[in-house]
């Protein structure tokens, strides 16, 4: 397991974040980035971990709350969500 490229895609997204991640998720853009790079096992191991909220390691557990952080003031706007 690369940790390291999986560290590297986390940090890529903090450091050029987008400005609206409705409806995704910082995460879902970390997980697309591995897959391009062809590291399609970092990708799944990322995804599984970042979807139950812990990655057991205090480096990408640091990075996982920086990315939190990015949508954290989100919300659905009212048009998101009428009719449905």
């Amino acid at each position: 397991m690369n940790y390291a490229a999986i560290a590297t895609a986390m940090q890529a997204e903090i450091d050029n974040p987008l400005k609206l991640y409705m409806p995704n998720s910082p995460g879902a853009f970390v997980r697309d980035r591995l897959f391009k790079d062809c590291h399609w096992e970092e990708a799944t191991w990322f995804w599984s971990h970042y979807c139950s909220r812990s990655f057991g390691d205090p480096g990408l557990d640091n990075l996982y709350v920086q990315l939190e952080a990015l949508a954290a003031k989100e919300s659905m706007p009212d048009w998101g969500t009428r009719g449905t």
